[in-house]
């Protein structure tokens, strides 16, 4: 699936700016027209009660009621003529509308297919490629990055360093939420180890009492959007599907 782009609506941003401003200025005055009108109305309909009933309580209370009825249908039916005149009177900033709409429409499929591809991507990972994957992420970011021997972690995956600054992750490729005590391990060992911050990452997420216990340590939650949404900070919005991420590569 292919990134849409504006170029293949035949579309560029001064137009499309141009052509909403057109649009926004017409829709100004139409409704302050139509506010005036329904005020109109609404005034008539009371004066038109009072001179029937003489009675000025009972025709305000009436006179809003049915005059604001009447009152919003003239305004219904002003907006779609108004509406009408203006994609009349404007073909070329109507065109240019239609096909953004087109483009913003497509745009939202791709980023939803793109999100599902990506989502099926972590989750499909083994715990190792989790790690690997997720450390790549990082070293495009910035960070000297060390993934940790898979038989001798000492419960540290990746340690970051960045700015004098090391970072201690712990990953779980799990599709279930880690709990509490995967939080207090990881406290553990970044009092051990002198760290200076950690970052525990899970794909199924966290409970609740998790997110309580790390409130006020230097610990940090990594879900899988949160990992999905540094990834997307990197501009990786490839099209092939089969390689979601450069980091892959």
């Amino acid at each position: 699936m292919k990134k849409p782009n504006l170029a293949d609506y035949g579309i560029a941003q001064p137009k499309i700016d141009a052509a909403k401003a057109s649009k926004a200025k017409s829709e100004d005055i139409r409704n302050k027209v139509l506010l005036t009108l329904f005020s109109i109305v609404i005034l008539a309909v009371i004066i038109k009660i009072y001179l029937i009933e003489h009675n000025i309580l009972f025709a305000i209370l009436v006179g809003f009621f049915v005059g604001g009825f009447i009152g919003m249908f003239v305004t219904m039916v002003g907006t779609l003529l108004w509406e009408g005149i203006w994609n009349s009177a404007n073909p070329e900033h109507r065109d240019v509308l239609k096909r953004y709409k087109k483009y913003e429409t497509d745009l939202r499929e791709f980023s939803a297919w793109r999100q599902r591809l990506l989502e099926v991507f972590w989750n499909n990972l083994s715990g190792r490629q989790f790690e690997i994957e997720l450390g790549k992420i990082f070293s495009q970011l910035g960070y000297s990055v060390e993934v940790t021997p898979y038989a001798r972690d000492m419960g540290v995956d990746i340690v970051l360093k960045k700015s004098g600054t090391t970072t201690l992750i712990q990953c779980k490729r799990s599709g279930q939420p880690v709990g509490v005590a995967k939080a207090r391990e990881l406290y553990g060992v970044l009092q051990d180890m002198k760290g200076d911050k950690a970052i525990l990452a899970c794909t199924g997420g966290f409970t609740q009492g998790a997110r309580d216990f790390i409130a006020g340590k230097p610990i940090k939650l990594l879900g899988l959007q949160e990992i999905i949404s540094m990834q997307k900070s990197l501009g990786e919005d490839k099209d092939d599907p089969t390689t979601p991420l450069s980091a892959t590569s």
